[in-house]
């Protein structure tokens, strides 16, 4: 398993099956990804579909994210003191 393991594993952002992501490329992708997932919760929050949810699903869905948002800011100042 682990010789199967090793010729099919390809890391993030990887083409060479060897060369494993730094956490700066990792920390990067995590940021993509979140970035993404904010931006598709704050649209849904402006949706007829949000607002027909209860009052306590939307205020959980609003608090998710603003800690979602909070994140990001983290995950993108260190990003830059890492020079991306």
């Amino acid at each position: 398993p682990k010789e199967i393991f090793e010729r099919a594993y390809h890391p993030l952002g990887s083409t060479e099956p060897k060369t494993l992501p730094t956490f700066v490329d990792r920390m990067q992708a995590e940021f993509d990804e979140l970035s993404d997932r904010v931006s598709k919760l704050a649209a849904f929050l402006e949706s007829s579909t949000y607002v027909d949810l209860d009052s306590e699903e939307q205020d959980m869905l609003a608090e998710q994210l603003k800690y979602m948002s909070n994140y990001q800011h983290v995950l993108g100042c260190r990003l830059k003191a890492k020079g991306r």
